[in-house]
């Protein structure tokens, strides 16, 4: 951040209007997706969506993933400075994440994959019991959701304190 200053500023507003910003409009979708149990804000909703349209205007390669919202905002609710929150979620999914993870979903698709042989085989009656209902379909997309937020949909504000500032 320090090394590139005006840089966050600048994908937000020197973007060329003739460039069509595709990853904006499936932004717009997901906002009101990302607080549904929270009551947020105007200008809290409007930073989220800053931080979402500056990283897609940034990686070409990945733009917009849904469960980037998800992500951007956890970090947005411990660092209420947009900027900073920007430049965090950056390093999150390009240099903690596996370099594919996101722009590929090859990351995502093979954990997704590991983690259902880890049920049939660690849970073979959960498996089981899901493939006789025919749900089996359930569990993938809920491993995926899972995978793609990074569990931060599944976990409480109060346990991602804990687990960062211990």
């Amino acid at each position: 951040m320090y090394n590139n200053k005006d840089y966050y500023i600048n994908l937000l507003t020197n973007y060329p209007e003739e460039v069509p910003d595709l990853h904006e409009k499936i932004i717009n979708m997901d906002l009101p997706r990302t607080y549904q149990e929270e009551n947020i804000d105007k200008s809290t909703m409007q930073k989220l969506k800053n931080i979402l349209v500056a990283y897609s205007r940034r990686s070409s390669s990945i733009g917009y993933c849904q469960g980037f919202n998800f992500l951007a905002a956890r970090v947005l609710s411990i660092i209420d400075n947009e900027e900073k929150a920007f430049w965090v979620f950056v390093q999150l999914i390009e240099n903690l994440l596996p370099i594919n993870y996101y722009s590929e979903m090859a990351g995502v698709m093979i954990d997704s994959t590991i983690l259902n042989k880890l049920i049939i085989h660690y849970l073979p009656e959960l498996y089981n019991y899901m493939k006789e209902r025919e749900c089996q379909i359930y569990l993938s997309n809920f491993i995926f959701k899972w995978l793609i937020s990074l569990y931060v949909q599944s976990i409480p504000r109060d346990v991602i304190f804990i687990i960062i500032y211990n």
